[in-house]
């Protein structure tokens, strides 16, 4: 798999044909615009075009060669030397950005003025710089040449640059987003590709490394600055938004007890039985006999359930998984079992458990200094380093190297850091057995799944208003404020949607 750096190889190979026009013919026109003399004293914005052509030549001409720098290594760095990488982008756009407006305040700006360019910006004296770059013959055969032929090779070497200094721009953000949002430290792993951080040169001069750390620094802070204020926005639009769970996948139908206390009893049906006989069939049912019953058709819900037989509540009371004073409970719905009617099933883990007591709440200052600047993990999980050792894969014994299990989740948003689905490659030996019902033993992991997170979404809803406390600081979170979640395993924003996003003051 390769590393963060990817997307700064695809666009650097994009930026090949138009850096390499670009710098070469710029810097041409340069050397050979410097034969014409003191012309440049008495061309409108002669002097600042001059100084537009010195940057665009030398500036383009190390963006051609820094491209195939960067094609060849970006896909291998990581951390702050990829930072460093994209600084650089971002360093090379801004200066061709003041080249090309200074060039362009003497040039046509479109190609279709070059047609009149024995007459553009004449001078004081009379001299027309096209016509005498085309007289000298350093632009070209005069012969061969026109004074329009010279401003349409100019112009298209200006184009040129205005397209990479775009793509540079994109590369630089892209790349420095990417970096800051990944872990720090060379990666080593059999069957994939090195990725290289800071750390693996120790030829530099400190100095140099100096001058590395602080431009991520600032980069960090920069990036914070956007980060901010656009989720802060975010979340003060979705504060009326409960939590709630995503679409899940598949035909999801609820979880198996759905059904028993929200639907409401029939009226009295011409058929049904008497209250006696419905408390000695229900002495012999089952807690998941009963919620099939109550799933059952409409005709049989009025027989068993009508208005003069007791509740459901209090029917449910009265099985035999209650009557036993048993305390054992489905794993997945929550409804009580027995002996006579468990079954030992593969569980899988909780998506929503996971979030309500792993990530911590954090306030607006410490999740801007500790969160988005220095992102670090809080407490480790078994996915962030199974072995509870050292890491050989990274330098830094602060950085533990990814856990073989791979998490994909339908409940995750994109950009959440918490993954937390199980993954396929899961030995038999590492699945979790659980007690559940006969319902939930029969449905597919994914709907069993989603049965579980529905009562821990709703646990987290009508908890939503309890006062807090920030996990760093300690200062409590008041009402009616932003409600920052962190993942303790890579100290990033968990933007799982169903932490809430605004609790309202009370």
């Amino acid at each position: 798999m390769w590393g963060p750096g990817a997307p700064a190889c695809i666009i650097s190979f994009i930026c090949h044909v138009p850096s390499g026009m670009m710098g070469i013919n710029t810097l041409t026109a340069y050397l050979n615009a410097q034969e014409l003399g003191d012309i440049y004293d008495f061309l409108p914005h002669g002097k600042e075009f001059m100084v537009g052509l010195a940057i665009l030549g030398h500036a383009g001409t190390f963006t051609f060669a820094w491209n195939f720098l960067q094609f060849g290594g970006a896909p291998f760095c990581r951390g702050y030397l990829l930072t460093f990488v994209g600084v650089v982008d971002f360093a090379l756009a801004v200066i061709l950005t003041v080249g090309t407006a200074m060039a362009g305040m003497f040039l046509p700006g479109t190609l279709s003025g070059c047609n009149t360019a024995s007459n553009w910006n004449n001078a004081t004296d009379g001299r027309n710089f096209f016509v005498a770059a085309n007289a000298t013959g350093h632009f070209g055969d005069p012969m061969e040449t026109t004074p329009t032929s010279i401003c349409r090779s100019m112009m298209t070497a200006w184009i040129m640059t205005i397209v990479v200094i775009t793509f540079y721009y994109i590369c630089g953000i892209v790349t420095v987003k990417r970096a800051l949002q990944s872990d720090f430290g060379t990666y080593k792993s059999f069957g994939d590709p090195p990725q290289y951080d800071i750390d693996s040169l120790p030829w530099l001069f400190a100095p140099v490394r100096v001058a590395v750390k602080l431009s991520v620094f600032v980069c960090r802070i920069v990036y914070a600055s956007f980060y901010l204020p656009f989720r802060f926005i975010s979340k003060y639009l979705a504060r009326d938004r409960n939590p709630s769970l995503p679409k899940a996948p598949g035909k999801w139908k609820g979880a198996p007890q759905a059904g028993l206390a929200d639907k409401p009893s029939l009226p009295p049906s011409s058929t049904r039985l008497p209250m006696e006989l419905v408390l000695m069939i229900t002495s012999d049912l089952h807690c998941v006999d009963l919620f099939n019953l109550t799933r059952s058709s409409r005709h049989l819900q009025s027989i068993f359930f009508s208005e003069q037989n007791p509740a459901k509540e209090t029917i449910k009371d009265l099985t035999i998984c209650n009557s036993s004073n048993s305390t054992r409970h489905c794993k997945v719905c929550n409804i009580p079992i027995c002996s006579g009617c468990a079954f030992n099933a593969h569980v899988p883990p909780s998506t929503a458990l996971r979030h309500r007591t792993g990530c911590r709440p954090s306030c607006t200052r410490c999740f801007f200094k500790t969160c988005i600047t220095v992102p670090t993990p809080t407490s480790p999980g078994d996915h962030w380093n199974p072995n509870a050792t050292r890491s050989n894969h990274y330098s830094s014994s602060r950085r533990a190297r990814p856990s073989p299990i791979s998490w994909t989740s339908p409940f995750s948003r994109r950009g959440c850091a918490l993954r937390d689905v199980e993954t396929h490659a899961e030995g038999e030996s590492q699945r979790v057995y659980e007690e559940v019902c006969r319902n939930c033993a029969s449905l597919p992991e994914g709907e069993m799944r989603c049965a579980r997170d529905e009562h821990h979404v709703r646990e987290m809803r009508r908890r939503r208003g309890e006062r807090l406390a920030c996990w760093r600081c300690r200062t409590v979170l008041e009402g009616d404020r932003v409600r920052w979640w962190v993942d303790p395993e890579t100290g990033r924003e968990c933007r799982w949607e169903g932490h809430p996003d605004w609790v309202e003051g009370k």
